[in-house]
């Protein structure tokens, strides 16, 4: 910001309207104002302040308006930078008393670049002005106003009060009692979370992964016992199948051979009526016999069309026997291909125990390269903390040999100064000469001068000689007198020879002092040199440590790729299932050739009928060939028992005889059939049931199974359901934990203001740094200010050697202070996103002498080249001579006021 103007009127002591021309008389960037105390120079201050921000910090608006003004206002023209672009403002505000004591005021601000009125409401330009200008009231007094005294006590004040001031400068009063009260109801929230989360937890007791493992491993096993019971189960139904059919076969052979022969007991009866059936074909009406010839035709033809039936059927078998064959040939390649799995991934187990092997000794190794970086840091720590001690030491002698300097300094002066008492030496010898001369003359020589005029001269001669001795002894008493005080009373001989002794002794403890800080140094770099060494050995560490990291992750990837004992587990339960399965379809194959089997026999018996029909036919036609009514006539007369005599008589006997025959070489296949399955087997009920008794215990022993993998299966579900919501408590309940540990050593610290201090100590670092920028400056290279729970200036010029600031002279002392009021300025500046290159400094100068005012002055050139524009708030005369720019402030009388006078 850069103040272009302010008028002011009935504002304290300015009666009449008086007008500074920041623009003009800070055009060459240096420039002061000068006037009594009481004058009004700091009101033209507050004024701006006022005039920004509505309010003075030193007093109330009733206080503020002249006693003898009835209205008052300011207007305050600035330039500052804001939204990208340097923008000119005008802020105009007036004041007006009213009954009771009520001060009414208005505000407006201008944009006097587009000459537009922002806002006449005063809450609304505060609020503006503020948001322009970018900080608040206090901070634009801490960086405008400098007060050089506060800063220069700052620099040799103690710790606690540096740290108090900074808390006050920097608002740091938040992080103390305010920020515990907030600690306290976080504290409380976050213990109140704690007990519900708990509270939680505990509902959740049985919930756990430990749990939910255990219960999955249970259901693994579980799953595998199932898996072994349902193949058990399978193989027994499958035995207790062809047991049955084997029972069956036998049965149903005997069955069979007791019907053949019940059926045979008719044989005798089915061959009378055959005969009888054949004499009546053969001899009876024609068309009958010859309908029985059509209706075995018609029985052929039916039968044939099974037999084709029964062919579809058994093509039909064969193509569900191929496809369940090429189930079975597929489940047996995957069988196989199971096994060479399993024996592939088995075969790797000791290549994966390898990787393990080597996993291990690598994590090992780079715990153990871990550590070791661990300890070179430690050790790093430990030389760092005999550096500081040996730092420590040396600022020590060097706070030492200043004090041996300056002592050596006062003894050199008292010898120098003794050296420089020719005069006296010279009256000294004059004096020893002329007693000498008076030795040789006696009163007895004198009386023997005839003239009175020689005895005279010889009697003023001694006179003279008293009196140079008198003038010697005085001579004497001043020097000495002059000295320092222990020194009073002996002769300048002595006190020369003294002072050259105490200064020889003072001059081998600076001897001492160098050699000391020689010795030091050399053990610094020494350290410097180990603090090297470490640091290349832990490279080292570190190069060795990525080389093991990496070939961790090689071998973790290449673990990767390998088959787990899990994996393992995986194929050899898939390959147990698998051979069920193909047990399952050996059954379901063999069970589709059986009934392939059954048809054929079908086909067989159906041709035996055939064959019998044919034979049956082939003798109907024989008859008919040979059939001759004349002669039928004939045969009949010669057995007439055996001619039929109606139709139906002889259908019913052919359906017998037919039935007969049917049933006949149904029975007689049906036999040999038996007969080739059965073999010499020997099935018995008993066996039978003792094999339905064992599948019914599998049945119960898998049901149960069953159950349990039902109930594991409703616990797994259970733990998770409910496993997520325990791993986000207890991840709450960790947050909780450490939210609350937080929360307790910020309350430790902010208790014991530890938190101030340290954010206080941060700050004291930053402010170093931002004023370094104009140490370094102003004192042209040859400072630069050091904080190390002290302020040290480091001498350039000297090697860089840290200084006490105690040691600084006047001048010195005020560049510092000064650089660091600026600092501190700046970094208000900074920390509130703002910018001020035009600042005041107030008083400061009262107690410099004319060199250092020249010296102070000329480092604000430094100033004035790093885009500053300053202005000096004193009432110090002696400094109009070195400010050519000046704002004059006089009080001539209270009706009058304070008068404001501008020269350049």
């Amino acid at each position: 910001m850069r103040p272009i103007n302010i008028v002011i009127k009935g504002i304290n002591s300015y009666v009449k309207e008086q007008t500074v021309h920041f623009d003009k008389v800070a055009e060459n960037k240096l420039f002061g104002i000068f006037g009594e105390t009481g004058s009004g120079k700091t009101t033209i201050l507050d004024c701006i302040v006022m005039a920004i921000y509505g309010s003075t910090e030193r007093e109330s608006m009733q206080n503020v308006i002249n006693v003898n003004s009835t209205d008052a206002y300011i207007k305050f023209q600035f330039e500052i930078f804001y939204e990208g672009e340097n923008k000119r403002y005008e802020i105009d505000r007036t004041y007006k008393k009213q009954k009771g004591g009520i001060i009414k005021s208005t505000a407006t601000l201008t944009d006097l670049d587009n000459a537009t009125m922002i806002s006449d409401d005063i809450d609304t330009v505060n609020e503006m002005c503020q948001k322009i200008v970018g900080i608040g009231k206090s901070e634009f007094l801490k960086c405008i106003a400098i007060p050089q005294g506060e800063f220069d006590a700052f620099l040799s004040d103690s710790q606690a009060n540096r740290k108090k001031t900074i808390s006050k400068l920097f608002n740091l009063e938040h992080f103390g009692a305010p920020l515990l009260e907030k600690l306290k109801k976080r504290k409380d929230l976050y213990t109140n979370k704690k007990i519900s989360t708990e509270e939680k937890l505990n509902l959740y007791s049985n919930i756990s992964d430990f749990n939910l493992n255990m219960y999955e491993l249970e259901l693994l096993d579980k799953e595998k016992l199932k898996i072994d019971v349902e193949f058990k189960l399978n193989s027994e139904k499958t035995k207790n199948i062809l047991l049955v059919n084997e029972y069956e076969n036998i049965a149903k052979l005997a069955t069979t051979k007791v019907q053949l022969s019940e059926l045979l007991t008719n044989k005798d009866t089915i061959d009378y009526n055959r005969k009888q059936i054949e004499y009546t074909n053969a001899y009876g009406n024609y068309l009958a016999v010859n309908d029985k010839h059509l209706a075995i035709e018609k029985e052929i033809k039916a039968k044939e069309a099974d037999i084709i039936n029964i062919k579809n059927q058994i093509a039909d078998t064969e193509d569900y026997i191929r496809t369940e064959k090429h189930i079975l040939d597929t489940l047996n390649i995957d069988k196989k291909v199971l096994t060479n799995k399993l024996v592939e991934y088995k075969s790797k187990m000791g290549e994966v125990a390898s990787l393990n092997k080597t996993l291990a000794n690598l994590e090992t190794t780079i715990n153990n390269l871990a550590d070791k970086g661990n300890n070179c840091d430690k050790e790093v720590e430990s030389i760092n903390e005999k550096l500081r001690e040996k730092k420590n030491n040396i600022d020590a002698i060097y706070l030492d040999l200043d004090e041996y300097n300056n002592i050596f300094k006062h003894y050199d002066k008292i010898v120098n100064k003794l050296n420089n008492t020719a005069t006296l030496d010279l009256r000294r010898s004059l004096i020893n000469r002329l007693d000498k001369a008076l030795k040789y003359i006696n009163s007895d020589e004198i009386a023997d001068i005839p003239s009175t005029k020689t005895a005279m001269a010889i009697n003023k001669m001694v006179g003279e000689i008293e009196n140079l001795k008198k003038e010697q002894n005085q001579a004497v008493e001043d020097i000495i007198t002059s000295l320092d005080v222990e020194f009073s009373g002996q002769n300048i001989a002595s006190i020369k020879h003294d002072a050259e002794g105490k200064r020889n002794d003072v001059l081998e403890s600076i001897n001492n002092c160098n050699l000391e800080i020689q010795k030091i140094s050399m053990e610094i770099r020494n350290l410097n040199d180990s603090i090297a060494t470490v640091k290349n050995k832990k490279a080292d560490i570190v190069k060795e440590y990525n080389k093991n990291i990496s070939e961790y992750n090689k071998a973790k990837e290449a673990l990767a790729k390998l088959p787990s004992e899990h994996d393992v587990a995986n194929v050899e339960m898939e390959l147990k299932a698998k051979e069920s399965d193909v047990k399952t379809q050996d059954a379901s194959v063999l069970e589709l050739v059986n009934l392939k089997n059954k048809m054929i026999t079908d086909i067989k018996v159906k041709n035996a009928e055939i064959d019998n029909l044919h034979n049956s036919d082939k003798q109907i036609l024989d008859v008919l060939k040979v059939f001759d009514l004349n002669k039928m006539q004939e045969e009949i007369s010669k057995d007439r028992m055996l001619l039929l005599k109606s139709v139906d008589e002889i259908e019913r006997l052919k359906d017998n005889v037919a039935e007969y025959d049917n049933n006949y070489a149904y029975l007689t296949t049906l036999i040999r059939e038996l007969n080739t399955k059965i073999q010499d087997s020997t099935i018995t009920k008993e066996d039978i049931e003792k094999s339905e008794s064992g599948i019914a215990d599998i049945e119960k022993e898998l049901q149960g199974i069953l159950t349990e993998i039902a109930d594991i299966k409703s616990n797994i579900k259970l733990q998770v359901d409910h496993l997520q919501q325990v791993r986000d408590l207890k991840e709450e309940y960790k947050d909780i934990l450490k939210n609350l540990d937080t929360i307790q050593k910020l309350q430790n610290m902010i208790d014991g203001g530890a938190l101030m201090e340290y954010i206080a100590e941060e700050y004291m670092y930053l402010i170093t740094d931002y004023a370094n920028k104009y140490v370094y400056s102003i004192s042209k290279g040859k400072y630069l200010l050091k904080y190390d729970k002290d302020f040290y200036v480091l001498d350039n010029f000297n090697g860089g050697i840290a200084r006490t600031v105690k040691t600084l002279s006047g001048g010195e002392r005020f560049i510092v202070s000064l650089s660091l009021a600026l600092g501190i300025s700046q970094s208000i500046a900074i920390n509130n996103n703002a910018s001020f290159n035009f600042f005041f400094i107030d008083e400061g100068f009262g107690s410099l002498s004319e060199s250092y005012i020249d010296k102070i002055l000329q480092s604000f050139d430094s100033l004035i080249k790093l885009n500053f524009t300053v202005g000096f708030i004193t009432h110090v005369e002696k400094m109009k001579n070195y400010i050519t720019n000046r704002v004059v402030v006089s009080k001539e009388n209270n009706d009058q006021g304070s008068v404001v006078k501008e020269e350049y």
